[in-house]
């Protein structure tokens, strides 16, 4: 019997992976999957943010053409005919304070792995001035009160954001 054994023909091979060769193959997939998911994950975090830029810049524009139409600035989102003011990822909002003379554009994120941004179209000296887009850290999930501080920051000091 022995001897039937080691004289097995040489050309017959084993077809199919052994266990040890899959294991490495599936921890392979695995590794590469987790280091590329995260860079994947803020890929389309930036695209999803892309809408509020857009949407902030789309009603700081609407809030030039409202003043120079009507001589004053809209109070509330809906004098700007915007689209929605609340969508899966944003939330969209215009504030305003006497000390501002104008008008503040908010795109709050409603989760915290995204930007908010901001914009703000005010008179200076007379003359009517949008400032640039600029972003925040800060989202619906942080506290109310978190919301209220940026905001009124942003109110009292526009001008450390328009320069």
């Amino acid at each position: 019997m022995l001897q039937y054994l080691s004289n097995k023909p040489a050309s017959k091979s084993i077809n199919g992976f052994t266990l040890i060769e899959t294991l490495v193959t599936v921890s392979m997939i695995g590794l590469l999957s987790a280091i590329a998911l995260p860079s994947f994950m803020g890929q389309v975090n930036r695209a999803k943010e892309t809408e509020a830029k857009i949407a902030v810049n789309t009603l700081k524009k609407s809030q030039y053409v409202f003043y120079l139409e009507n001589s004053t600035f809209a109070d509330a989102i809906e004098q700007l005919d915007f689209a929605e003011p609340e969508t899966a990822n944003y939330s969209y909002s215009v504030q305003g304070h006497p000390r501002l003379n104008g008008r503040l554009h908010l795109a709050f994120s409603k989760r915290k792995e995204m930007k908010s941004y901001a914009s703000v179209v005010h008179l200076k000296d007379g003359q009517l001035e949008a400032c640039g887009l600029f972003s925040l850290n800060i989202s619906q999930e942080h506290s109310g009160l978190e919301l209220l501080r940026f905001t009124f920051d942003a109110i009292e000091n526009y001008q450390r954001y328009c320069s």
